[in-house]
């Protein structure tokens, strides 16, 4: 049997249609992981008791069967440089994450992008204890981003299903949702490692790190598109343009995984996109 997966949730008609045109790129690097794919369509909690975000807290149960799986969210692209993630695990841990910029300038330009203007002072400590009420604790010292991450099921999905069930009898499972709880749990437990960050470039905050031109070509494109979309009906992120394709392009010539949070179109056909005719590069 393989011993490890990739992961993927496609719930309701939006995700699955977008996993349709990503399931060639998952299928070609699974391959390239010497790993299974798994899509699971379904909530993980079958009672579907909490918000869908805090619900990858089960991925881990549901997996338990690998000894490694690594999660990706549908909005990314795989470069063709890409290794294998699971190279990348850690002998002596259970879960690995990328960890937040939360001290950059462009971190605090995306959230001001996004309005989080109460987040721009926010340290990875009042985001633990502040916001969602965790105690104080020595070993945890940064925030994750979800968009990537790497487990071994049988040493954190007891820890993970616990916090989970317990939100549930708190009534905090609807607003409380995975990131903050994933590194919290993996630091105090001592089983959280660094992922590499070029396992998930996140587009927003390479934007705002190569100035202000590239911001306002994506909020021109980003105009142009909803015109579109009212007027003629081309559907969401029809235009792109040339300068932002070959921003991605370059992205991809340097990362393994590109996150495209923030609903910054993804370029159909890019350059340096992983394809299974290069599974064998």
């Amino acid at each position: 049997m393989t011993k490890n997966a990739i992961v993927v949730l496609a719930i309701g008609k939006k995700y699955e249609e977008i996993l349709r045109s990503q399931k060639p790129q998952l299928e070609a690097y699974a391959a390239r992981c010497n790993a299974n794919l798994e899509i699971r369509t379904e909530p993980p909690d079958e009672l579907n008791r909490g918000h869908l975000f805090t619900q990858k807290l089960l991925l881990p149960s549901l997996y338990i069967q690998y000894e490694w799986i690594a999660f990706l969210d549908l909005d990314i692209v795989i470069s063709s440089i890409a290794p294998s993630i699971f190279d990348s695990i850690h002998p002596n841990k259970a879960f690995g994450a990328v960890i937040d910029q939360r001290k950059s300038r462009c971190f605090r330009m995306a959230n001001k992008y996004w309005h989080r203007q109460e987040r721009l002072n926010q340290t990875a400590v009042d985001l633990f204890y502040s916001e969602k009420g965790f105690k104080p604790h020595p070993k945890v010292k940064a925030t994750i981003n979800g968009g990537v991450w790497l487990c071994k099921p049988i040493e954190i999905a007891h820890i993970f299903k616990k916090f989970y069930e317990e939100s549930v009898r708190n009534n905090q499972a609807d607003y409380i949702y995975e990131e903050i709880p994933m590194s919290y749990l993996a630091h105090t437990n001592d089983q959280f490692f660094p992922l590499n960050p070029r396992f998930n470039k996140q587009v927003i905050y390479e934007i705002f790190k190569f100035g202000a031109p590239m911001y306002w070509i994506c909020r021109i494109q980003k105009k142009i598109n909803k015109r579109l979309e009212k007027y003629l009906g081309l559907g969401e992120n029809y235009f792109i343009s040339s300068c932002y394709r070959k921003f991605i392009t370059q992205l991809l010539g340097k990362n393994y995984i590109l996150h495209f949070s923030g609903n910054f179109p993804i370029p159909k056909n890019s350059k340096n996109t992983i394809s299974k005719s290069s599974m064998s590069d």
